[in-house]
Formats: C-alpha cells, sequence, structure tokens
C-alpha cells in the first residue's frame, strides 16, 4: 500500500513523461514489436480505447450540469472556454503534424472505402449541420463531438428550470463519470501503458505487415 501511495503522489504529468521516455527505449530494443512482442501493445490499446470511450459521455455530462447550475451569465465564461478550445485543438493539430514529419508511420490499408470526398462548400456545411442534430445517443457512441456538444447545451438549458433535486442528480452524474475517468488515468493504466504506444508506432513505420487499420476505416494501398 505504501508503494501505491508513493506511486500516487507523483505528478500524472511526470508519470507520462518517464512512460514516454520508457516507450521510446523499447523502441529501440525492440523494433519490430508488434510482430516479435505483440503482447507490448495490449496495455496501451487498452488504455487509448478506455479514453475514447469515456471522454464523449463524460463531455456530454458535465456540459449538461454546469448549464443546469449555473446561475450568473455565462458570456464571459464560455468566450474563455471557446478561446482555451480553439487555441488548445490549433497546438494539437500543429504538433500532430510536425510529429508526422519527425515519426513518420508506413501503415498497410486493406479495403475500399466507398465515401468520396464532398464536392463543393455547400456539401461540407450540409454535413457539418447533420452532425450537429445527429441522435444524441448515436453521437455519443460514435464520439461525434459536434452533436454531443450540442445536444448537451440545449439539454444543460433546458435543466435550468429543474427542481434542486434534478440538478443534485446532474452534479453526482457528472462527479461518477469524473471519477471513472480518474481511474482510468490512474496506475496501472497511463504508466504501464504509455511504454508501449512510441515501440508499437515504432514497429508499424519498420513493418508494413506489422499493423493495418480496421476493416471498416482502411483503404487500398
Amino acid at each position: 500500500m505504501k508503494l501505491v501511495k508513493a506511486y500516487n503522489s507523483v505528478s500524472l504529468v511526470l508519470r507520462i513523461v518517464i512512460g514516454m521516455v520508457i516507450g521510446a527505449a523499447l523502441a529501440l530494443l525492440i523494433p519490430n514489436a508488434a510482430v516479435t512482442a505483440p503482447g507490448i501493445g495490449i496495455l496501451g490499446t487498452l488504455f487509448v480505447g478506455a479514453l475514447k470511450a469515456i471522454a464523449p459521455l463524460l463531455v456530454f455530462v458535465l456540459i449538461i450540469s454546469a448549464l443546469a447550475q449555473s446561475k450568473e451569465k455565462l458570456g464571459k465564461q464560455f468566450g474563455t472556454v471557446i478561446v482555451l478550445y480553439l487555441v488548445s485543438t490549433f497546438l494539437a493539430a500543429v504538433i500532430a503534424v510536425i510529429a508526422s514529419y519527425l515519426f513518420p508511420v508506413t501503415i498497410t490499408l486493406t479495403e475500399a472505402v466507398s465515401d468520396s470526398a464532398p464536392e463543393s462548400f455547400a456539401a461540407i456545411f450540409t454535413g457539418l449541420l447533420n452532425n450537429i442534430v445527429s441522435n444524441p445517443i448515436g453521437s455519443i457512441v460514435s464520439a461525434n463531438y459536434l452533436g454531443v456538444l450540442f445536444w448537451a447545451i440545449v439539454l444543460g438549458f433546458a435543466f435550468k428550470g429543474a427542481s434542486d433535486t434534478t440538478k443534485k442528480f446532474l452534479a453526482d452524474a457528472s462527479e461518477a463519470v469524473t471519477k471513472a475517468v480518474r481511474f482510468s488515468c490512474s496506475p496501472p493504466f497511463p504508466p504501464a501503458a504509455l511504454p508501449s504506444l512510441p515501440s508499437t508506432a515504432s514497429s508499424c513505420s519498420s513493418s508494413s505487415a506489422a499493423c493495418s487499420l480496421p476493416p471498416s476505416s482502411s483503404t487500398p494501398s
């Protein structure tokens, strides 16, 4: 128990950095990890899958709870949130592009995709609107964040006139989902999973047959 408490006392950021360093070392020591040591990637797959599964529900519940319990004007607060969201998204895109050039990955694509790229701005705008007003449950399942955000805001304002008991339930629900996220970000998941991510990515780039996308999202090579 003392070891676990000492481990939890370490900053999550520091644990993530340590995990990335170990992952880089594994990538150098086992360049074909996806072939020679497939068990290395399982923790990373579980970790990423858990976060991708819980993130849409977390966003949905937190926004509904926050809007339902808000009492003051939200103009300034929403402005700050939107600016932070846009800036962080832009920085994430820039970092992803830089990383893609620094650490290129070769992926073998197996099956064709029938969907074609939109041919006009009207088609793009129509698709955007359709994503916004899509089924809220389907948006959570498919991680369609435009739909998640839209329906969360609508329901959040709708719940502003609800009883204190209902608002308390929403607050408890948001706290429960938050605890679930904290659990997925607690040991042994991130530190044990992160080392497998760089090593698996390295094996994908060094062996074209080592990695492939799921059939539903793949295109012919």
